[in-house]
């Protein structure tokens, strides 16, 4: 339990700058997703990133998997006409050392043509994030818990 107090108190608030670059990161992030641009969306990610949900088996990892892992997810998507939309809210980040780590809600949205939207899920999203070689942020690990599947 102490390490655990520790851990989060050495954790530190990223300043208004920084909180604001991580904002427009997630808003192109999740719309380049939304919009069928899965290599932008993977670009995302470093090239050993890691991406884990309590919806997979095991975490997939790297960029390159995890970009052919969502293809296919997105190509049986598409088959249905399905039109998703990301919306993520309560975004926390935080230093850790060399790290960013953030957590936020994030609902999955879902059309069909000519149907009302509706909730596909609701989850948390938990982001390590670190500079890429060209000083832009990138994510190292992702964590995605499904609400209904707690």
């Amino acid at each position: 339990m102490t390490e655990l107090l520790e851990a989060a108190q050495a954790l530190r608030p990223v300043d208004t700058g920084l909180y604001q670059e991580i904002s427009h990161f997630y808003a192109r992030h999740f719309q380049t997703v939304d919009s069928g641009d899965v290599a932008g969306w993977a670009g995302g990610f470093t090239t050993d990133g890691v991406f884990d949900s309590n919806v997979l088996p095991a975490p997939v990892v790297g960029r390159d998997t995890i970009e052919a892992a969502t293809h296919r997810s997105e190509a049986a998507r598409r088959t249905t006409g399905v039109q998703r939309r990301h919306v993520q809210t309560t975004l926390v980040a935080e230093h850790a050392g060399e790290e960013i780590r953030t957590r936020a809600y994030v609902t999955v949205l879902e059309t069909l043509p000519a149907s009302p939207t509706t909730i596909y899920c609701a989850t948390l999203c938990e982001d390590v994030l670190v500079r890429g070689a060209d000083g832009g942020l990138l994510i190292r690990s992702r964590m995605i818990l499904r609400d209904d599947l707690r």
